[in-house]
């Protein structure tokens, strides 16, 4: 069955002959490749999806296979013209230099890395890769982003490095409260800190008071409107907004969105002020590794990459504008064990009964193949750990309470149902052990 989630079925089509195309002007260019080097080169292109392409082009006879273990391709006729990607309005992002020589700013983003937590696929946490510091940081000191109020939302790796550079008001946005207190000792004092959903409050005292904001959005469609409408509420007349958007394979709505995004940015007042292909560059987290090595694929590198939209701010429109569509209301329980991450959904349902950890139906493990939050499997869970595990949980009070004694010993070997005094069953214990991957008491 496809990978690719067939919520826009007339888009599926013309994506998967577009994305055929690419792959076999890409081999016209190189000869041979294998799949993991193809990932690098097909603008974010699911590397499930990609290999299934590069496969049925094998099926028809147009690539051979080349190589055995993982995975290599050449074509068998060399007759398609080398593509060029156009996206119009560009910006090469190498024509920025930061003021700070390459080994210091290298040594600040090393510091900060090292203090990060496991990425969550709930948060859709993807962190930069290490290259990509020097390039954004040249971006915003360009836009005099070190001497005006400036706001990161969503991207906490890249504010608390630019903080120890400068020294004006910073504001960090993110919904992760314990990554916010995980970096908050490596910022300067001049940096504050909002746990919030910036696509669903923007605190009227933060509304038009910052020069620059930079965004990097979770990548699904609703994130994206979501944090360009936040970001558009935080935004001061005449200040600049940096936000990211993926890749031209990243699913094959992506150009009709693309649109739509560009569209909604004219309605919030911000003028169009160029693009920056490729700009963002993200490493691989442990969920994301885990979940295409069960298709083995194995990702050693980062591959992901984002282009940048830049926006000024032009006129100052009603805050109605601004208002998100989406009235979800839940929360996830964060709790940390052994270095891992379990989020449990706190949604009103199935709050009530003895504690239960089960298998999402179609699935024959906890382990979800997939990073994308389009999957059907990802929309019924209610479990998730930063290994890419997910599962339905039931008597989530009492659940969360073993979590919660659990997060709190470094080595914890028994606990009890506080709810009912009853010891808690030995399938709750190994659920919560496959989920975080290894034994870790």
């Amino acid at each position: 069955m496809s990978s690719v989630v067939l919520e826009h079925k007339e888009e599926v089509e013309p994506f998967r002959h577009k994305l055929r195309l690419h792959i076999m002007r890409l081999l016209e260019e190189v000869g041979s490749i294998s799949v993991g080097q193809a990932v690098k080169h097909c603008l974010n292109c699911d590397p499930a999806f990609l290999l299934e392409v590069m496969e049925e082009l094998r099926e028809e006879g147009c690539l051979a296979r080349t190589e055995e273990g993982e995975a290599a391709y050449a074509l068998r006729n060399r007759a398609v013209p080398p593509a060029r990607r156009s996206d119009g309005d560009e910006q090469k992002s190498s024509r920025y230099q930061p003021k700070i020589p390459a080994t210091g700013l290298k040594r600040i983003a090393e510091d900060i890395l090292s203090l990060l937590p496991e990425a969550s696929p709930v948060h859709s946490q993807w962190w930069y890769a290490l290259p990509s510091y020097a390039r954004l940081i040249a971006l915003l000191e360009s836009m005099d982003a070190g001497d005006i109020p400036t706001a990161f939302l969503g991207c906490a790796t890249l504010g608390s490095v630019f903080s120890q550079l400068h020294r004006n008001h910073i504001l960090m946005v993110d919904l992760d409260r314990h990554l916010l207190d995980v970096l908050s000792p490596a910022c300067s004092s001049e940096v504050e800190f909002l746990c919030a959903d910036i696509g669903h409050e923007v605190p009227r005292d933060y509304a038009y008071q910052y020069g620059v904001v930079f965004a990097d959005p979770p990548w699904g469609r609703a994130g994206l409107l979501d944090f360009l409408r936040g970001g558009a509420a935080l935004l001061a007349r005449g200040g600049r907004m940096v936000i990211s958007f993926p890749q031209e394979f990243t699913r094959p709505s992506i150009a009709s969105e693309r649109q739509g995004f560009l569209q909604l940015a004219q309605t919030l007042g911000l003028e169009h002020d160029g693009l920056i292909p490729s700009a963002t560059e993200y490493g691989v987290p442990v969920f994301e590794y885990l979940a295409y090595r069960r298709l083995g694929i194995t990702l050693n590198s980062p591959w992901r990459r984002g282009d940048l939209y830049l926006f000024r701010r032009t006129q100052k429109v009603s805050s109605a504008f601004f208002q998100s569509a989406d009235n979800r209301r839940f929360t996830w329980d964060q709790f940390v064990l052994g270095g891992r991450r379990l989020f449990l959904k706190r949604d009103g349902v199935n709050e009530k009964g003895p504690p239960e950890i089960s298998h999402i139906p179609g699935l024959h493990s906890f382990l979800l193949p997939s990073t994308s939050s389009r999957c059907s499997a990802w929309k019924h869970a209610s479990l998730v750990s930063t290994r890419n595990c997910v599962a339905l949980a039931s008597g989530r009070g009492a659940l969360a309470e073993i979590l919660s004694t659990l997060s709190s010993s470094p080595s914890p070997r028994r606990w009890a149902l506080s709810s009912s005094g009853a010891s808690c069953g030995s399938k709750i214990a190994a659920s919560i052990k496959e989920m975080l991957a290894d034994r870790i008491w």
